[in-house]
């Protein structure tokens, strides 16, 4: 009289399955979007560019993503990952997720609580 086990994690994007601990890593990585960017609210599919960083605040970003997780992510990294979802994938050894340049139907973000 156990529980089900539970079934795979919804596909999300490209068949790439989102576990929890991508979930988190995403909502992490949104945050310090949030404080770099001064917003409060990122969309998961944006740019960092499109949301309004710039190449200063990239090497903020990547010592405070480095240092939040024990990676070591560098500029290169960066520049074909530089979305919430495409960095958190990267953390988790996620094959990336596309970009895209706006939100829509599908797309995500993440706001901070009032």
């Amino acid at each position: 009289m156990g529980t089900e086990p539970a079934g795979p994690a919804p596909a999300d994007g490209e068949g790439v399955n989102r576990t929890e601990v991508g979930v988190i890593v995403e909502e992490k990585v949104a945050k310090i979007f949030q404080r770099l960017l001064r917003i409060s609210s990122v969309d998961l599919n944006r740019s960092f560019f499109d949301l309004g960083g710039h190449s200063l605040l990239v090497l903020k970003l990547l010592v405070e993503i480095n240092h939040e997780f024990g990676t070591k992510l560098s500029p290169s990294d960066f520049a074909a990952n530089s979305s919430v979802r495409a960095i958190a994938a990267l953390v988790c050894g996620l094959p990336r997720m596309p970009e895209t340049a706006g939100s829509g139907p599908g797309s995500a973000a993440i706001s901070k609580p009032r």
